[in-house]
């Protein structure tokens, strides 16, 4: 508008080189007006494709006995979802596009049935799986096709004999945008004719007794300073409490246990007996949590 009105302005006072210089004029006024009415955009890089490393045609399957750290190989992938988050620096100023990318993929871990999985390493570090969506599938001769895969494809192979994890949009921002290198940690018992220790099994003593957390099934952290915690009940790695993944994990080796004894610590106040007394104690008095 504002190169019109000056445009027909300048031809009316200085001819047809007015009328040029008005219509500059006017055009810059007209780009300042719609600059102001929109901030600019800035966009953050955007993935076209994400390359699926550690897959192979045709590549073998581990055979694990005992323990065993494996990396496996990628047999199923979908597609990249794509999430984007606007934001602006300041009121009025160029506001930012960021894209984030989540990836739902399975990976082979070993030929047979396996007891189960511990520690999970991404790209050689320890991986935090708190949040993080992840199923096993213990490669039993009766295992169904994992409900994910088979509403994506329709129809899935259940991988009978195949041990495999399935992660559901797993965030790959931490790691570049790409699929990280993983390792697992897996357990499998020999399948012998003779039943071994584990199971015939049916009643253990849980230790340690001492602890204020050892028994608790929620996350407790404890206060460092004003800003900083630790934990004190999650080390497996998971999110969870140490007391629920200690149990998970010797129900899986230990198939037929049926009793856990819990074990509380007392404590004595001298090692001659005579002037001991047995009584409960903490750690520490002053342990804010």
């Amino acid at each position: 508008m504002a190169q019109v009105i000056l445009g027909a302005v300048g031809a009316a006072v200085g001819g047809p080189l007015g009328a040029t210089i008005g219509g500059m004029l006017g055009r810059a006024l007209d780009q300042r007006a719609i600059a102001g009415l929109e901030p600019a955009r800035q966009r953050g890089p955007r993935l076209e494709a994400i390359r699926i490393q550690g897959t192979a045609e045709g590549a073998p399957l581990a055979c694990v006995f005992g323990r065993a750290r494996v990396t496996g190989q990628v047999i199923w992938a979908a597609r990249f979802l794509e999430s984007r988050k606007t934001r602006s620096a300041s009121k009025g100023g160029p506001r930012t596009v960021e894209y984030g990318y989540s990836l739902s993929f399975a990976v082979a871990l070993c030929e047979g049935e396996i007891d189960g999985i511990g520690r999970v390493w991404a790209d050689g570090q320890p991986m935090d799986g708190s949040g993080v969506a992840m199923r096993v599938h213990r490669g039993r001769p009766e295992q169904a096709p994992d409900p994910l895969i088979e509403t994506v494809e329709g129809q899935a192979p259940a991988y009978r004999g195949v041990a495999y994890v399935v992660f559901e949009d797993l965030p790959l921002g931490p790691f570049g945008n790409r699929l990280p290198q993983l390792a697992f940690e897996v357990f499998r018992r020999p399948r012998a004719g003779v039943p071994g220790l584990e199971d015939t099994l049916e009643g253990v003593c849980l230790i340690p007794g001492a602890g204020e957390f050892m028994l608790a099934t929620e996350a407790v952290m404890r206060r460092e300073g004003l800003t900083r915690t630790a934990a004190e009940n999650l080390h497996g790695g998971d999110g969870r409490a140490d007391l629920l993944l200690s149990l998970d994990q010797l129900q899986a080796q230990c198939p037929n246990l049926k009793r856990v004894s819990l074990v509380v610590g007392w404590f004595g106040t001298d090692v001659r007996a005579a002037h001991c007394t047995i009584r409960p104690g903490v750690e520490r008095r002053d342990k804010p949590t």
